[in-house]
């Protein structure tokens, strides 16, 4: 009787075995690591809180996960950060430019270590959430719906929404928050990333022309037949830590005036449309800047995002803090 007892108990116990590693092969499938989108542009709102205090201000991101960089341009005291791994660059208008080569910020990726830790209605949308750690910072990813996308795996589930981090071991714990919206996808420029565009470097030389140089140019919207004037389009430009923005005309004319020698960084954009960027040298007035702007036939349009394209190779490679 104790050998059949024994053979059974041990034959429950195979069972017991085969089943919970079918179980965790199921896991492990459920929980493939979305592979998210690597280089786009975004308006963040960015909530540094504690249990005591809450600290919001608006900013605009720029992603370029191919080259492990990205880079957060805020309104308040002129504050604009490069992180181009390992090294972080911060501008403000009281510090002046401070740089930081031990360390990498916070990453805008998902790395194989994350967990699906359920779900969240988050900016007016459901968001996957995936949670990682080490020893210093809890991560939190809330993720998207990309109507996009082709495939019918979990990448599918790859638009960042959220953003957090929380200080863990620390008296008093910090998280920070980035909300993303109106996002596009494109390529940034290098341009951006230079550190000396955020006054850690040299200078941009000095304007000998004292009533200062003139950026002007043209935005047409290509058709089936032909081009017509981009007469909804809108145009900003970026010098170092400056951004400058208008509309465009009824014939689609943008003019920006006062401008110092430099280079200049120019985005037009158009609802429904792929951005197009030009980077320009002024040492004299140019007006004649062109766009030709193309309809985004794969736009989904979203309550907190429009999409433009989507990349499916890893935005980050795994970086700690």
């Amino acid at each position: 009787c104790p050998g059949i007892h024994k053979s059974t108990l041990s034959l429950s116990m195979k069972l017991i075995l085969l089943l919970a590693l079918a179980t965790l092969a199921l896991a492990a499938q459920n929980e493939t690591r979305p592979i998210l989108i690597t280089q786009f542009s975004a308006n963040v709102v960015i909530n540094a809180s504690t249990p005591y205090s809450s600290d919001l201000q608006s900013a605009f991101l720029y992603v370029d996960g191919q080259n492990w960089r990205y880079r957060i341009d805020a309104t308040q005291n002129g504050f604009s950060q490069i992180v181009a791994w390992p090294s972080t660059y911060t501008f403000t208008n009281t510090t002046g430019c401070q740089v930081d080569n031990s360390t990498a910020a916070f990453g805008f990726y998902v790395p194989f270590q994350a967990h699906l830790v359920g779900w969240d209605y988050s900016l007016n949308q459901t968001t996957q959430k995936w949670r990682w750690s080490d020893s210093d910072i809890i991560y939190t990813a809330y993720l998207g719906y990309n109507y996009n996308s082709s495939s019918n795996s979990s990448d599918q589930w790859n638009l960042p929404v959220r953003f957090t981090y929380t200080t863990r071991g620390s008296i008093i714990p910090v998280t920070i928050t980035y909300d993303l919206s109106s996002l596009y996808l494109w390529t940034p420029s290098d341009y951006l990333f230079d550190p000396t565009n955020i006054g850690c470097g040299n200078p941009t030389p000095n304007n000998t022309n004292s009533t200062g140089y003139t950026l002007a140019g043209t935005v047409v919207m290509a058709s089936w037949n032909g081009t017509t004037y981009a007469t909804d389009a809108s145009v900003t430009i970026f010098s170092g830590a400056n951004r400058w923005s208008t509309s465009v005309n009824f014939y689609g004319d943008f003019k920006f005036d006062g401008l110092d020698e430099g280079y200049y960084l120019i985005v037009a954009q158009a609802a429904g449309a792929l951005p197009q960027t030009y980077t320009q040298y002024l040492s004299q007035s140019y007006t004649s800047a062109s766009f030709i702007l193309y309809y985004d036939t794969f736009k989904t349009k979203r309550s907190n995002a429009s999409i433009s394209k989507v990349m499916h190779t890893p935005l980050f490679k795994t970086i700690r803090m």
